[in-house]
């Protein structure tokens, strides 16, 4: 039986232009631009200090990982202000927000 000889490796094909281009970013005004980093600040920093009280007192296994994802939201929401993307960091900061007044009021 004659041998299949096997096939030359095809060359990677080229970078396409899409992976070189940057992200699409939503163009913000200078105005709301102030507006969503003051507000995920004000976000971020009150659910710190909302966190901080609730750490006053023992808190259940539920509301230690409640406390952590608190803390992960705090931390993308920073993460994506430095990367300019201001609507997504006041987004996060929001949540993180919301879950630390649930934690504070014990829901």
């Amino acid at each position: 039986t004659p041998r299949r000889q096997a096939a030359p490796p095809k060359p990677d094909p080229p970078p396409s232009a899409e992976s070189s281009r940057p992200p699409i970013q939503e163009i913000i005004s200078a105005n709301d631009q102030q507006q969503l980093r003051r507000s995920a600040q004000d976000h971020r920093r009150q659910a710190q200090q909302l966190i901080a009280q609730s750490q006053r007192r023992s808190l259940s296994a539920a509301e230690q990982a409640l406390v952590t994802r608190i803390n992960q939201f705090v931390k993308s929401s920073g993460d994506a202000e430095k990367n300019g993307d201001l609507r997504s960091a006041d987004d996060l900061a929001g949540r993180a927000h919301i879950l630390a007044k649930e934690l504070q009021s014990g829901k």
